[in-house]
């Protein structure tokens, strides 16, 4: 679990992620059985894969899945992701948009990366 703030648009709304965390395979296949979720493999990166206030909003990066811990949403407070989807609606299939000119590719791959470096080092990279 990492805390980070990114900024990134959904539904043209301004989102500020606080704290994500790296799905395994197996968590996540465990989470496709339970709750009848699809193949996500070609979905772009950003696309939202499970929105739940239970159990959390599940985003597919390039490389794997992230879960979205802590948000904050546009004029709002920072929250858990359980207080931000009771009072927000995120569907399956919106796709989370880098708020800069970058590409969302690029975003999420780079995100993506540096957790796994975290988690698999202690820190990140210089």
């Amino acid at each position: 679990m990492a805390k980070w703030l990114i900024t990134s648009l959904l539904l043209n709304k301004k989102i500020k992620i606080w704290r994500v965390q790296i799905v395994s395979n197996n968590e996540f296949r465990k989470l496709q059985e339970k709750n009848n979720i699809g193949s996500v493999n070609n979905l772009k990166p950003g696309t939202v894969v499970f929105a739940n206030e239970k159990q959390g909003l599940f985003i597919k990066t390039i490389d794997g899945i992230i879960s979205i811990l802590e948000i904050q949403g546009e004029n709002a407070k920072k929250m858990p992701i359980g207080d931000f989807l009771r009072g927000n609606k995120i569907e399956v299939g919106e796709i989370f948009q880098y708020a800069k000119s970058e590409s969302l590719l690029c975003f999420f791959n780079i995100l993506f990366h540096l957790f796994l470096h975290f988690f698999q080092i202690g820190k990140l990279p210089d």
